[in-house]
């Protein structure tokens, strides 16, 4: 409010030739330009800046968890919902209600038709053994977001490969490490002595089964298009 006093201050001066409302105190009307300038750029602009993009990308830059809640909603959903195509909103939305069921959110987004029965069976093994991960998902997902990527293989490749599911921890977090490597129950850990790092990566087709059925829908950065690769 004071800075737009300032504002309408400035525009009264200089509305007309002449002294209008300053009686002539040219010193004075720096002083409220400055004034102006300085209210509007460190009280409106920068707070503006930093705190609605960092209150939006710090959780991602940092891995939070709580990027994979469901009540929190962000930005970039809806900015991706709206610019997106049609076929990009009903993937959406297949993925919104895989939030609560995520193996059935997984089945929707590979076709039925091309889907065995046997890999079915096994979605269904892993159903009743992921209500115990509820939370378990949503951390999952953020150290994923955080320091993990999907490596995909080269379909001009020679050699056939597995796509590779890795996430990087520091060397203090390698029990951390070995527990989700216990809970997923299939991989295995790389270290790095030189980074001082450790990076858990899962292979086998049946520990990547078991990854999209745990973080499938839980999350809600870019790197949910890895995954949806990941599936196709």
């Amino acid at each position: 409010m004071i800075g737009t006093a300032f504002s309408v201050l400035i525009r009264l001066e200089l509305s007309s030739p002449g002294v209008q409302f300053l009686q002539g105190d040219h010193q004075l009307f720096n002083v409220i330009i400055t004034a102006h300038a300085f209210i509007m750029i460190f009280f409106m602009v920068m707070p503006g800046l930093v705190g609605g993009f960092g209150n939006y990308l710090l959780p991602i830059h940092c891995g939070s968890p709580d990027m994979a809640n469901i009540n929190l909603g962000n930005i970039y959903s809806k900015i991706e919902a709206k610019t997106s195509s049609i076929d990009k909103l009903l993937t959406l939305k297949k993925i919104t209600l895989a939030q609560k069921r995520s193996i059935i959110g997984l089945e929707e987004c590979i076709a039925d038709s091309s889907t065995p029965k046997a890999l079915q069976g096994s979605y269904s093994k892993i159903e009743a053994k992921d209500k115990k991960y509820n939370k378990f998902n949503s951390y999952l997902a953020g150290l994923f977001e955080g320091d993990g990527h999907i490596w995909l293989p080269n379909f001009n490749m020679k050699k056939k490969h597995n796509p590779r599911f890795c996430i990087t921890f520091g060397l203090k977090n390698e029990p951390l490490a070995n527990k989700i490597l216990e809970i997923i129950e299939h991989g295995h850990i790389r270290y790095k002595p030189k980074e001082n790092a450790c990076v858990l990566i899962v292979s086998p087709v049946k520990g990547l089964k078991k990854i999209i059925a745990l973080i499938n829908g839980e999350l809600r950065t870019p790197k949910i298009h890895q995954l949806h690769k990941l599936i196709n």
